[in-house]
């Protein structure tokens, strides 16, 4: 019961790592799509 407890902790790490990587990848397509559109 622990293993399997301890394997889902490791896994929602996991998914939590890529949602920081994927915030911090997107962060300047917004930056860059706010300035587009206020150029225009």
């Amino acid at each position: 019961m622990a293993h399997g407890l301890l394997h889902t902790f490791k896994e929602l790490g996991a998914s939590f790592m890529l949602i920081e990587i994927v915030e911090v990848a997107a962060f300047p397509v917004a930056t860059a799509t706010k300035i587009q559109l206020s150029e225009v």
